[in-house]
């Protein structure tokens, strides 16, 4: 059964991300990829496991889709993200502020997976947090 809310995809991609293993620099890893393997089950970066945690190709473009259920609890799942990194991106910026500290771009080295992993069960917390608030 599919995740039904942003807390429960981020869980589902902590495990993808377990069994894969990360991918630092792209949604997953190309050369994996060109060896014959699914994309879907490359190693892969914490987008691209939010992404495959729903079911949708790791490399679907982030977005608050109207309709696809699927890429609206994807988007919620990075807006959690986001806020849990102290962030408030605008949606043309979700994108980059979560690549750029997932990869590294602004510290010398990517965050070790353990960082990543704490950040997206933080997030996933945050979001029971609020399910529990509205009950």
């Amino acid at each position: 059964m599919p995740p039904s809310t942003p807390g429960a995809v981020l869980r589902r991609a902590v495990q993808i991300l377990a069994v894969n293993g990360r991918h630092v620099g792209n949604w997953y890893d190309i050369d994996q990829h060109a060896s014959g393997i699914p994309a879907e089950r490359c190693g892969l970066c914490m987008l691209g496991a939010l992404n495959v945690a729903v079911g949708l190709r790791p490399d679907t473009p982030l977005a608050d889709h109207p309709v696809i259920r699927a890429r609206r609890l994807v988007y919620r799942a990075a807006l959690l993200l986001a806020a849990a990194l102290g962030e408030s991106p605008d949606p043309r910026s979700l994108l980059q502020v979560l690549s750029d500290w997932h990869d590294g771009v602004m510290a010398p080295v990517p965050p070790a997976d353990e960082s990543v992993t704490a950040l997206m069960l933080q997030a996933a917390d945050a979001d029971q947090a609020l399910a529990d608030d509205t009950h």
